[in-house]
């Protein structure tokens, strides 16, 4: 099959998409915007296999924006992958993923609900960069407790063994 879009030309809409949602607002993106907006601007599928057909974009696209807002998670994990605000700051990244709640109306109804967003630095509240910064020290606690479990194993697994260079 010779397809003219390709994943290549995805990736491309989803950092136009980015760029858009992030003009229009705050500079936050929230991923049902995202994917709103992407899906949005293909609005052509019709006949009797359209249902199919948007089920298969929605599915394909919803992946694909997932991976967006996973590598920008995975990123918190490796503070060097993105360009910091200031050279002095080591691991300040220039956004995050937090959760933020919002309200929906529905009918008479309106309820809130938590979504995942990413969230340029200089626009999350003191709340929200205190919080992100209590994960990172949980994160790190359990690092550290971690580690010191396998080593009181490898101590209790082989008490009398020396330990040489790691192996290469």
């Amino acid at each position: 099959m010779n397809l003219n879009f390709t994943n290549s030309t995805l990736n491309e809409e989803i950092e136009a998409e980015e760029k858009r949602l992030a003009k229009e607002g705050d500079g936050s993106i929230e991923k049902e915007a995202m994917l709103n907006g992407l899906i949005g601007r293909h609005p052509g599928v019709y006949g009797p296999d359209a249902d199919f057909a948007h089920y298969c974009i929605f599915q394909h696209l919803s992946k694909a924006v997932n991976r967006y807002f996973n590598e920008i998670k995975k990123s918190e994990k490796k503070p060097s992958s993105q360009a910091v605000l200031d050279p002095s700051w080591e691991c300040l990244q220039k956004k995050y993923m937090i959760e933020r709640e919002y309200e929906i109306a529905d009918g008479n109804t309106v309820r809130v609900v938590l979504r995942s967003v990413a969230v340029p630095v200089e626009r999350m509240s003191k709340q929200e960069l205190l919080a992100k910064a209590e994960e990172h020290d949980s994160q790190g606690k359990g690092h550290f407790r971690h580690s010191a479990e396998i080593r009181r194993y490898a101590e209790l697994q082989y008490p009398d063994e020396e330990i040489g260079e790691p192996d290469a």
